[in-house]
């Protein structure tokens, strides 16, 4: 299920390439898109610790780099909003191939450690630093 929240970013490249007339006036639209999911996933993942909530918040701030922090997201709901979140990074993405698949290979690491610690206070810091550098850009 894991590998396949991630597959969204690149079905959102698809559809991108199918669609490439409409991306500019969906633009803001899948940027609206990407914001509410980020934000959704504090709804739906209660657990914070506050070292590690401020570690990944300056980590999420400093990186920019939302998919880094998503292997610790483990629930089907955080799984399908990721999913959801993907379709619009990848169309939003569309003429940056190579981002799509760095972020894959920057998953690894933490997806290794997620799995024998409770990292979730971290990732939900670091989506909220990633979630301040889309209103920047939003506006």
């Amino acid at each position: 299920m894991f590998i396949i929240s991630f597959l969204g970013q690149y079905l959102g490249y698809l559809i991108a390439y199918f669609t490439q007339d409409e991306l500019k006036q969906g633009n803001i639209y899948f940027r609206l898109i990407e914001i509410v999911c980020l934000s959704s996933l504090f709804f739906f993942n209660s657990d914070l610790v506050l070292w590690f909530f401020l570690i990944g918040f300056v980590l999420g701030f400093l990186f920019n780099s939302e998919y880094i922090f998503f292997p610790v997201f483990s629930n089907f709901i955080s799984l399908f909003i990721i999913f959801i979140y993907g379709l619009a990074y990848g169309t939003l993405n569309f003429k940056k191939l190579n981002k799509l698949n760095w972020n894959i290979l920057l998953i690894i690491p933490l997806f290794i450690l997620s799995i024998k610690f409770n990292l979730i206070s971290l990732g939900l810091g670091g989506v909220l630093g990633s979630i301040i550098h889309k209103f920047k850009s939003f506006f």
